[in-house]
């Protein structure tokens, strides 16, 4: 589609919109993975309208990864019983501020992330150097949830239909293979 020339334009370009205009993506390329585990499910991009721009698929992108990780923590928080209050974040994702403000508004829990972002190689070089210096990283960044409960649950009943559509789409084929297998 060619509407960023890197991942790292994500953010810039979902900040000029302060919703997804009623936009979903299901990231769904290689099939639902967990906790859905539909190998089958098809990726969206709906509520697409005339009035849709790149911002709004953009910021849509990064609402599709919130609901992601939301989805699988809520699936940890049933085998555990626990319930997160931070989640720990790294990778190249956590330079985007609007994208940890957007999980941690999905997903009603704050997100804490290091001043070093990509902290394998940086835990590394970070051990290597601690051998000869006192050198002590910088202190977390934190992103706490600015939703409240009602319209973080509102933002849920948007995803839930394009996921059961996503889903569906695997039925149907189904459907046709059986058929054409009948045949």
């Amino acid at each position: 589609m060619r509407i960023i020339e890197s991942a790292a334009d994500v953010n810039t370009l979902a900040a000029r919109e302060k919703d997804t205009g009623g936009v979903y993506f299901v990231t769904a390329f290689s099939g639902l993975l967990a906790p859905y585990w539909d190998p089958g499910a098809a990726g969206l991009l709906i509520g697409v309208s005339q009035y849709t721009n790149p911002a709004h698929i953009a910021r849509a992108t990064l609402e599709a990864n919130a609901f992601q990780t939301r989805a699988i923590i809520e699936s940890m928080k049933l085998d555990s019983g626990s319930d997160l209050k931070y989640l720990k974040v790294d990778g190249g994702m956590t330079n985007g501020d609007l994208a940890m403000e957007i999980l941690a508004d999905i997903g009603g829990f704050s997100v804490i992330r290091p001043e070093m972002r990509e902290c394998v190689f940086s835990l590394f070089l970070l051990l290597m150097v601690s051998k000869y210096s006192y050198i002590h990283p910088p202190g977390p960044r934190l992103s706490a949830p600015r939703f409240a409960l009602v319209l973080r649950l509102s933002c849920l009943d948007g995803i839930c239909p394009s996921l059961r559509r996503s889903l569906r789409s695997t039925l149907r084929a189904i459907a046709s293979l059986l058929l054409d297998f009948q045949k």
